[in-house]
C-alpha cells in the first residue's frame, strides 16, 4: 500500500513538474498571438494562431525576411515582415516595386505591385536599430509606409513569429 502511494505521489510530482516546464516555455519563451486581418496573407491569414519566440532577439539581431511581432507606441501589436534593416535605404519605385539600396528587392514575399508607396515614395534611410516592415499582402497592409507606424525601432520588436499552431491543417513552421 505504501509503495503504491509513493509511486502515485512520485508520478503526480513528475506530472506537475512537466506541466510547470511546459507552462514556462509557453509563457516565458513563447507568446501566442492570433492574426487579425489579411495584411500577411497568404503567409498568415485571419484567425491563424502563431507562437512568437520572445527570447531569440536577445541573442541575435532581427534579420531581413523575419516575420516579427511588433508593439506600436500605442500598445497595439501587429505582425509584419522585415524587408530592410539598419543602414539600408528603402523606396517604392514608380512601378510599385520595392527597392532596397537602389535595387529591386529579390525574394520579395509581397503579393502584387505596391499601389500606395506612402512615406517610401521618397528614399527612407534606416539608422542603427531601425527596421522597415511590410505586410506580405502589400495593398491591404498598414505598415512602415504609413506615417502613423513608420520606421520600427529594435525596441518595438517583441519577437520572431516561428510556428503556426492553428488551424490544424496548417500547423507548422512560419517562413
Amino acid at each position: 500500500m505504501k509503495r503504491n502511494l509513493r509511486r502515485a505521489l512520485s508520478t503526480g510530482v513528475f506530472l506537475v513538474v512537466v506541466l510547470l516546464i511546459v507552462y514556462m516555455i509557453i509563457n516565458v519563451i513563447m507568446q501566442k498571438t492570433i492574426i487579425v486581418g489579411d495584411s500577411m496573407a497568404p503567409t498568415l491569414e485571419e484567425g491563424d494562431a502563431v507562437f512568437t519566440n520572445i527570447l531569440t532577439y536577445n541573442f541575435n539581431p532581427p534579420q531581413v525576411d523575419d516575420i516579427v511581432l511588433i508593439e506600436l507606441k500605442d500598445g497595439t501589436r501587429i505582425v509584419k515582415r522585415i524587408v530592410a534593416d539598419q543602414g539600408d535605404t528603402v523606396q517604392v519605385d514608380g512601378f510599385g516595386r520595392l527597392n532596397v539600396n537602389g535595387g529591386v528587392k529579390q525574394n520579395d514575399h509581397g503579393v502584387g505591385i505596391i499601389m500606395d508607396p506612402g512615406i517610401a515614395h521618397d528614399p527612407v534611410r534606416l539608422n542603427a536599430e531601425d527596421y522597415f516592415v511590410l505586410g506580405d499582402n502589400r495593398n491591404s497592409s498598414i505598415d512602415s509606409r504609413n506615417p502613423s507606424i513608420g520606421v520600427i525601432r529594435r525596441s518595438q520588436i517583441v519577437g520572431k513569429v516561428i510556428y503556426r499552431v492553428a488551424p490544424f491543417e496548417k500547423i507548422g513552421p512560419v517562413e
